[in-house]
């Protein structure tokens, strides 16, 4: 305990609860199914994924549809990956998006940005 005596430590101030007004988006973010390739850091290796990107801004969510997958289920406890192949000849119908670096948080919506 702190008596009167005695100085007590400095308490930093914490951040507060309230969110940051300039992150939020204003809009409702609307989400489509698409394909995403691209690599992960410094490798050459393309990768294909299954996720959503809103069609306002172009911000990248999970995967929405629960009937597209990029695993095959083997048994119930063995699950095998596809290959790139296998999903694009699977998902023909989505549009495809190369972001380039699989860690980005959009995808471009004009074909001239990028």
């Amino acid at each position: 305990m702190i008596t009167d005596d005695e100085v007590g430590k400095y308490k930093k101030k914490a951040d507060s609860n309230i969110s940051k007004s300039k992150a939020k988006s204003k809009h409702k973010h609307i989400y489509k199914s698409c394909l995403i390739t691209g690599s992960f850091g410094n490798t050459n290796l393309q990768h294909v994924s299954i996720a959503s990107y809103c069609t306002i801004c172009g911000k990248i969510g999970g995967n929405i549809d629960p009937t597209r997958d990029v695993v095959e289920h083997v048994s119930d406890k063995h699950l095998r990956m596809l290959s790139k192949e296998k999903i694009l000849e699977q998902n023909k119908d989505l549009e495809i998006f190369d972001i380039g670096n699989m860690f980005a948080k959009y995808v471009p919506l004009n074909k001239e940005e990028k």
